[in-house]
C-alpha cells in the first residue's frame, strides 16, 4: 500500500489533480469561449491550469498582449496578491502536441519557469516546439474567432503592456493606461456529468455450510502414518 502511495504521489504531485479531460468555460468582453484541456498532453501544466481556475486566477484579467497573426496573451491576475500567491513555477512538459491554431500553452522565461500566464495560438506556429512551449489545451473555430476579436493594447508594440507595472498595480492601472482592453469576466471548469448510477447488485447468496479448518501439514502426515500402521497391522493380524 505504502508503494502505491508513492506510486501516487510521483504521478500526482499536486492535492487537486485534474481529471483526465475538462473543458474550461471563458466569459470576456468580446464573447464567450471554451477551452477542452487533455491532461495527457501535459499533465503538470494541466494540474496547475485546473488549480488555477477552480482558485478564480483569472476572473477579471486582462488580455495584456495581442500579436496579430502570432498569439493573444493573458494570465496576469487584476488583484497584486493573487499574483504573489501564485509566483511559484511548475516544472516543464515535454512536447508531445504541435502549436497549431487555438491550442493553449503556457508562456514561459526559460526551462522550468511556467506559472501563470498562458497564450493561444492565433495560427499554426510549430517553431515553438523545438522552444519547448507545449500545448495542454484547444479552443474550437468558434473560439478562436472571439479570441481574434480581442483588443490589441500595444498595436505599435508586439511586447503587450508593461507586465511588470500590471502584477504591481493590477487592474485600477491597466484600465487607466488602456482603456479598451479586453477582460475574462469569468473563467468555470463545466461540471462533469453525474456518474450512472449502479444497478441494483444480486442479492448475497446463502452462507456456504460450515467446513473444517485447514489441517496443519503435520497432523496430515500423522495420519497418513497411522493409517498405514492400522493397515499393516490388520494384515499381520495384529
Amino acid at each position: 500500500m505504502r508503494h502505491l502511495m508513492v506510486l501516487v504521489a510521483l504521478l500526482c504531485p499536486h492535492a487537486d489533480c485534474a481529471p483526465e479531460s475538462f473543458i474550461v468555460d471563458f466569459t470576456t468582453g468580446m464573447g464567450s469561449f471554451s477551452v477542452s484541456v487533455n491532461r495527457s498532453w501535459a499533465p503538470l501544466g494541466a494540474d496547475h491550469f485546473y488549480s488555477l481556475v477552480e482558485d478564480g486566477f483569472y476572473d477579471d484579467a486582462a488580455f495584456f498582449r495581442v500579436v496579430p497573426n502570432f498569439v493573444v496573451q493573458f494570465g496576469i491576475a487584476g488583484t497584486p496578491s493573487n499574483n504573489v500567491k501564485w509566483d511559484t513555477p511548475i516544472r516543464d512538459d515535454p512536447v508531445k502536441v504541435s502549436n497549431r491554431a487555438g491550442t493553449l500553452v503556457y508562456a514561459t522565461s526559460g526551462p522550468n519557469s511556467r506559472t501563470t500566464q498562458v497564450f493561444i495560438n492565433y495560427v499554426p506556429n510549430a517553431g515553438l516546439d523545438r522552444q519547448g512551449f507545449a500545448p495542454f489545451g484547444q479552443i474550437d473555430a468558434a473560439g478562436l474567432a472571439i479570441v481574434e476579436k480581442v483588443f490589441n493594447p500595444t498595436p505599435a508594440s508586439p511586447q503587450g503592456v508593461d507586465q511588470t507595472q500590471y502584477k504591481a498595480r493590477g487592474n485600477a492601472w491597466i484600465r487607466q493606461k488602456y482603456p479598451g482592453v479586453t477582460f475574462i469576466t469569468k473563467a468555470t471548469v463545466r461540471n462533469l456529468a453525474p456518474a450512472k448510477p449502479l444497478a441494483p447488485s444480486a442479492p448475497p447468496a446463502p452462507p456456504s455450510p460450515p467446513v473444517s479448518p485447514p489441517v496443519p501439514l503435520s497432523r496430515m502426515q500423522a495420519r497418513y502414518e497411522h493409517l498405514l500402521f492400522s493397515s499393516a497391522c490388520t494384515a499381520s493380524g495384529m
